[in-house]
């Protein structure tokens, strides 16, 4: 799942929520067993799903 899925999802928290309980949406996904797609996988190393730095 996208975080552009779970923030539009009514039964969900938001990404954001999520990325900041787990660290990232990679390491959730790590936790439950969740296989990303190749793409999402590509964005997840790029950066996509991480915590925003404060600036």
């Amino acid at each position: 799942m996208t975080s552009a899925l779970l923030d539009v999802a009514p039964d969900t928290a938001s990404a954001r929520q999520y990325i900041e309980r787990f660290g990232s949406l990679g390491r959730l996904y790590d936790l439950i067993g969740y296989q990303p797609s190749g793409r999402q996988r590509l964005s997840l190393e790029r950066g996509v799903g991480k915590p925003r730095r404060a600036d």
